[in-house]
């Protein structure tokens, strides 16, 4: 085997340069990209008009179908969770109850706004993204299912990594 000379130590230095180089162009590059996505945000995917989601199979997810005596309890849980939580605007208890409320009458894209309201204002409580991410799953959002519900381990103090 050949000894390296002076010239083989240099271009071995200029390749480490240029590894370097574009490692850090790569770094810059992406600081950027991140920079200019801005804070992230949630994109649900929009279903027709009428519906809650698109299964993964294609079929059109309606909203949950209720009797109307279910309906009419529903409705009456449901004023009393937005009277509760817009005299305790602050209490987050009301604001989990306003969405279960809501998705419990079919309104699973209006609640998970709800969630999302509310996690901007307390982004520390682990239930809002649990139970945000549940919707999630039944709006066949399984990505941001995921981010959701890893986000509520964690915050839970769950999270064995």
């Amino acid at each position: 085997m050949k000894e390296p000379d002076g010239e083989d130590q240099i271009a071995a230095s200029w390749t480490r340069v240029v590894i370097a180089i574009r490692r850090i162009g790569a770094l810059v590059g992406l600081v950027w990209l991140v920079a200019a996505c801005g804070p992230p945000t949630l994109l649900l995917t929009p279903p027709p008009i009428g519906a809650e989601a698109i299964s993964l199979l294609g079929d059109t997810l309606w909203s949950v179908s209720l009797t109307a005596a279910e309906g009419q309890a529903r409705v009456v849980q449901l004023a009393d969770a937005k009277r509760r939580a817009g005299a305790r605007r602050d209490d987050l208890n009301t604001q989990l109850l306003l969405g279960r409320r809501t998705a419990a009458m079919g309104r699973l894209r209006e609640a998970v706004a709800l969630y999302t309201k509310a996690i901007e204002s307390v982004p520390t409580d682990s239930r809002l993204y649990r139970r945000r991410g549940e919707l999630l799953l039944l709006l066949r959002e399984p990505d941001l299912a995921a981010r959701d519900l890893t986000r509520a381990v964690k915050l839970a103090g769950l999270d064995s990594t």
